[in-house]
């Protein structure tokens, strides 16, 4: 009797530690998403800004 309650509570401890091992896992996706979201959205800011630069640049040379 005493063996099978060992069982499960040893069973009991991995469920919980697997439910925050998959806690912390999912906050580690959640975050290497966040960061896949910002540089999808920064990158096409960083081109548009460096050809805006490049543009005005090209345009002040003939301009003088």
């Amino acid at each position: 009797m005493l063996e099978l309650l060992l069982l499960l509570l040893v069973i009991y401890l991995l469920y919980k530690l697997s439910i925050g091992l998959i806690y912390i896992f999912s906050f580690f996706i959640a975050i290497a998403f966040i960061f896949f979201l910002v540089s999808w959205l920064l990158l096409p800011a960083l081109i548009v800004g460096i050809t805006g630069l490049a543009l005005v640049g090209i345009k002040n040379i003939f301009n003088n």
